[in-house]
């Protein structure tokens, strides 16, 4: 109850002088007050009842305007339809929901918020061999499997992408985390987005370069 007390008391304080000062500047003192209010009190009433809808009036605008775990699945979809990427809703029980985005660079993204984390959304990007590649990686020495792996962990690292794989590299999976606080914008999400094509792109071009099938 009394955390934060130093705000609060700047507030209250701020506003009892405030109201005391301006009364006494149109030369308003406690004996006209009371005489107003004993001959107007509906009006009193009136002007209390609507001041106060003001005000929540401006608490609701202000809140719908920051993210929050209450709005955040309007804004990404307000904020990737502003972008013009399509898009489609993805259903899974272990999501409070899901959208993958589709980029100009033909990359897909995921943008998850997961029951597990619901205070963060996660983009995710998965890039599958085709059956080509696996073929020749499964032809491939363990020492030279090895040599793809730590080529891959090398370019990751440079680029400062996050991804995991399983050891067969059937797969590769790139993925960001975003906390969803109100600092979170249109411009932070979307450049994350950005972040998470140009990783896929890398990594793609790393494995065509070390998996080649034969022509």
């Amino acid at each position: 109850m009394f955390a934060n007390w130093k705000p609060k008391l700047v507030v209250i304080a701020g506003f009892l002088g405030g109201a005391l000062n301006w009364l006494a500047f149109f030369g308003i003192d406690a004996r006209t007050i009371r005489d107003q209010v004993s001959a107007h009190y509906v009006f009193l009433l009136g002007a209390v009842a609507f001041t106060a809808l003001f005000g929540y009036g401006v608490y609701l605008w202000w809140k719908s305007s920051r993210v929050t775990t209450e709005n955040i699945e309007r804004k990404v979809r307000q904020w990737t339809d502003a972008f013009g990427f399509p898009s489609r809703v993805l259903n899974d029980d272990k999501l409070h929901f899901g959208l993958q985005v589709e980029l100009p660079s033909r990359v897909h993204v995921a943008i998850r918020r997961q029951k597990d984390r619901p205070s963060y959304l996660t983009l995710i990007n998965r890039i599958v061999m085709s059956d080509k590649q696996r073929a020749v990686f499964d032809k491939m020495s363990e020492e030279e499997q090895g040599v793809v792996h730590r080529t891959m962990r090398l370019e990751c690292g440079r680029s400062k992408i996050e991804y995991h794989s399983n050891k067969k590299l059937e797969f590769v999976c790139i993925h960001k985390q975003l906390p969803i606080t109100p600092d979170l914008t249109e411009a932070h999400l979307i450049n994350s987005i950005s972040e998470v094509n140009f990783a896929a792109i890398v990594v793609m071009e790393t494995v065509n370069g070390l998996i080649k099938p034969p022509a």
